[in-house]
């Protein structure tokens, strides 16, 4: 039997708790040793079901944007900016799709 097999049975305990409860021998009759469960991370990686709800995220990294004037920046590089628009339909919705000209830039935005 496969030793994230015998976790899902018992609940799902980490692989601390399962190491603690196999050398606690409070798993009647279990085949698995502390070495098998540890090759079986290591070859498997963890068990999914007992890292979910169980694991917290970081907080990102505060993102600092650098304001400058992009029009003057877009005007100095490219001059004129030739910008099309036209409406596409989706599955009966409406989408405004502008393709800019000399920039290469398209942006769909629903309507």
């Amino acid at each position: 039997m496969h030793t994230h097999t015998i976790q899902d049975i018992i609940v799902l305990p980490s692989t601390k708790e399962f190491i603690a409860c196999l050398e606690d021998k409070l798993i009647p009759n279990c085949p698995i040793s502390k070495a098998d469960l540890m090759h079986a991370d290591d070859i498997f990686k963890e068990n999914i079901g007992c890292l979910k709800g169980k694991t917290t995220s970081k907080k990102p990294k505060r993102v600092i944007i650098n304001n400058i004037d992009l029009l003057e920046v877009l005007l100095e590089r490219h001059g004129n900016i030739m910008l099309e628009t036209d409406i596409m339909y989706i599955n009966r919705i409406p989408f405004v799709m502008s393709i800019s000209k000399g920039i290469h830039f398209c942006m769909a935005e629903l309507k």
